[in-house]
């Protein structure tokens, strides 16, 4: 126990040091920040101070560019220079550079040069071979031009140095060009003048236009006319700007300031690169400054948690561990008991305020959940009682829908008067369309009680494409609508049967919302999947509906419930039949342009497919004459009915209420009846599989039989299905009635060989 307390106070110590440090990390985050953008703040001020010395190098050659300028223009109007004294006026141009100019050394020399380029006045004579200046491109613009020019660099003739030529015409008296006046900048000035004031280690460049160093300070006699790698950076665009290099001749990172200097028509770049540790150096030092205090700050708190930890926390942190773990464990009504006053006191009362509010979360939620299970079981109540009102009310209406179509089958077998027969059809008709209604809800029923299941197989689409076309193609065309089946060769894996009653629900829907325009049935290949789809010019589905559209008895624009429109079910049941195949449906509809359903199915190549299911085909009828049918139903007008109609058929038929009541009839037939059809639900819980089963005992003989149900209650569903009989789903019309008996009894008499 006490080795676990140590580990746990060992283990809180450490989680105290982490808690705050966490804690702390904002402020130690801010000093850093500070650090950070102290030391930012003092890197621009060092890029700053650097761009200043070549702004002030920039408008200080700026300001000397416009003083050359004006001095060309009045030196080119005085009244010694248009004189032929040339010895007045070398001595104007003497006086003039060593007394009269402010800074001379920004001058190297004043010239005047006849209009043949021959120099007769200066301040500063060369040689005699070097008195003209015939060679020199400025004088030509000049004289061309008649209007001031500066020249590019050049080498002087006197000192081989860099100088920038400023000239300008002289006029004679009547405005004809007599000269040029000549005035030339000596470059190197900025080496004598700039470069002692620049920070220590930092190197003072100038260059034309082409990258030839003009001024390069230290180092002036080695590095002037060459040119370096740094002149590639600053062709950037930008009159200015500061970027970082590496010199290297000696490896040092330097800081590099730029200007552009315009001179007339050229461009002159002045470069001032001052060492990294020198432009840096307080930077630096803000921040080596700055980490040390962050270092200390982190010190001094770590040891100030530690001796608070040990001192004054550990214990109290101890009962509240004990109490979590408490919680933890699942008992919520743990407290802990902490007399102080402190921050830690404090959170002992908020962990116990924190845990009665959990636990009262808890039982609340258990509450909820016990309620939300009371809800759910008195909704699963409600829905079964609806399914048994359902059923019950579908049983009910079967029965004299049921007897409604034997009548009818019955009546069309006499001789009717003309004026009778079309009062008969529409009837007829009416009774075939509760009967499809009839047959919806039983496929519904079917599907809720699982008992359809899909058996899958692989075979052609053709196949029931083609008899999608042909079975609808009657009806569309009596609407006046074009119906176009595209072919497909392609072979997919599914059911056929479930996709068949899929497409057909689909294009009955199709047939009958769409009263102009044409319907298209088509396929697309997806990948491994096969779309098929189909298209109508329908009056369309909003998108507020398009989910509905899919539930038990929703019509779209159909309030009033006509009947003609179906029974809002055949959607509902393509989205069952959809989830049997793996598969959902797409529905893409706009009102006023048609809809599009579709859904995609398993794409398999195969050479020579074979449908293991089909469409059942309706059999034959034979010959009922003669056959002896016992009928039993407890509802006296469908057992009337069936009578009236088996009757005219020509068989012989024993009618009852009950299965005793049958045995009793039969005891006094000598022949063993042919077929035995009897209702699903009789009277006192007895069943048409009890009769069946006990007819066949009476005589020791599988006779035929068949089942005929008005059940669709999903549970009377799966018994009958269960029977394994044949079953017939009221209402039953009289030619599907007389097609299966004709199969049972023509099947009893090719085994006993009538």
């Amino acid at each position: 126990m006490a080795a676990t307390k140590s580990l746990t106070i060992g283990g809180l110590r450490a989680k105290l040091l982490i808690v705050v440090f966490i804690a702390v990390l904002p402020a130690l985050g801010v000093i850093l920040y500070n650090t950070a953008s102290s030391r930012q703040l003092t890197i621009s001020e060092a890029e700053k101070s650097a761009l200043e010395w070549v702004h002030v190098i920039s408008n200080y050659q700026r300001d000397l560019d416009r003083q050359t300028r004006t001095m060309v223009e009045l030196l080119a109007r005085d009244p010694i220079v248009l004189g032929t004294d040339h010895e007045a006026c070398n001595r104007r141009f003497a006086d003039l550079l060593f007394n009269a100019v402010n800074q001379p050394e920004n001058f190297f020399n004043f010239v005047a040069i006849d209009v043949n380029g021959d120099i007769y006045c200066a301040a500063r004579k060369g040689e005699p071979e070097n008195m003209h200046v015939r060679d020199r491109e400025y004088f030509w613009q000049v004289r061309t031009m008649e209007k001031p020019v500066t020249g590019g660099y050049v080498f002087g003739k006197i000192i081989r140095a860099p100088i920038v030529p400023f000239a300008g015409p002289i006029f004679d008296a009547r405005h004809q060009l007599s000269g040029v006046m000549l005035v030339t900048v000596n470059l190197s000035w900025l080496s004598k003048t700039i470069a002692p004031r620049l920070p220590k280690g930092a190197i003072l460049s100038l260059y034309d236009s082409n990258g030839t160093i003009l001024v390069h300070s230290p180092d002036q006699s080695a590095m002037v006319g060459k040119k370096d790698a740094l002149f590639s950076k600053l062709l950037t665009g930008n009159d200015d700007g500061v970027f970082s290099s590496r010199d290297a001749g000696d490896g040092i990172e330097r800081l590099n300031a730029f200007a552009r200097i315009p001179y007339g028509e050229h461009n002159f770049y002045v470069v001032v690169s001052i060492p990294r540790g020198e432009a840096y150096a307080n930077a630096d030092a803000t921040l080596t400054r700055g980490l040390f205090i962050l270092s200390a700050a982190i010190c001094a708190i770590l040891l100030a948690a530690w001796w608070i930890g040990n001192s004054l926390i550990l214990d109290s942190i101890d009962h509240l561990m004990a109490a979590v773990l408490d919680m933890t464990a699942g008992r919520l009504s743990a407290r802990v008991s902490l007399r102080r006053r402190d921050e830690i006191g404090l959170l002992g009362q908020a962990f116990n305020k924190m845990g009665g509010v959990l636990e009262n979360a808890v039982s609340e939620a258990e509450r909820l959940k016990s309620e939300a299970e009371v809800r759910s079981h008195q909704l699963e109540l409600v829905n079964q009682a609806k399914s048994r009102f359902l059923a019950a009310a579908s049983h009910d209406l079967r029965q004299p829908m049921h007897a409604l179509n034997l009548y009818l089958g019955a009546l069309t077998l006499h001789q009717l008067p003309p004026s009778a027969l079309p009062v008969l059809a529409n009837v007829r008709l009416c009774a075939e369309t509760m009967d499809e209604m009839f047959r919806a809800l039983l496929d519904i029923s079917q599907l809720d009680a699982s008992i359809v299941q899909a058996e899958i197989s692989i075979f052609p689409i053709e196949q029931l494409l083609e008899r999608v076309r042909m079975e609808f193609l009657p009806a569309a065309q009596a609407k006046g609508l074009a119906l176009h089946v595209a072919p497909c060769s392609a072979f997919i894996k599914s059911d056929p049967v479930l996709l068949s009653r899929i497409l057909s629900n689909l294009m009955a829907n199709a047939v009958r919302y769409t009263e102009h325009g044409k319907i298209l049935v088509g396929c697309r290949r997806k990948g491994n999947k096969l779309q098929l789809a189909v298209y109508d010019t329908g009056p369309g589905i909003a998108a507020g509906h398009q989910a509905e559209v899919f539930e038990e008895f929703y019509q779209v624009g159909n309030p009033e419930r006509d009947r003609r429109q179906g029974l809002g079910l055949g959607l509902a049941i393509v989205k069952r039949l959809a989830v049997l195949l793996d598969t959902h449906i797409k529905l893409i509809s706009r009102p006023g342009h048609g809809s599009m359903f579709a859904l995609d199915l398993p794409l398999v190549h195969a050479e020579n497919p074979v449908l293991d299911h089909s469409m059942p085909a309706g059999s034959k009828e034979g010959q009922l004459a003669g056959a002896l049918v016992a009928v039993v139903d407890d509802e006296p007008v469908i057992l009337n009915a069936t009578r009236t109609l088996l009757e005219q058929w020509g068989c012989t038929v024993i009618a009852a209420t009950s299965g005793s009541s049958a045995i009793e009839q039969l005891s006094l037939c000598s022949q063993v009846p042919d077929a035995l059809l009897c209702d699903y639900r009789l009277r006192g819980n007895e069943t048409g599989i009890d009769v069946i089963n006990a007819i066949r005992k009476e005589y020791n003989e599988n006779i035929p039989a068949m089942l005929i149900s008005g059940d669709t209650g999903p549970q009377r569903v799966k018994e009958i299905q269960a029977s394994g009989l044949t079953v017939l789903h009221k209402p039953v019309l009289d030619h599907i009635l007389q097609a299966a008996l004709s199969t049972l009894v023509n099947g009893k008499r090719e085994i006993s060989g009538v």
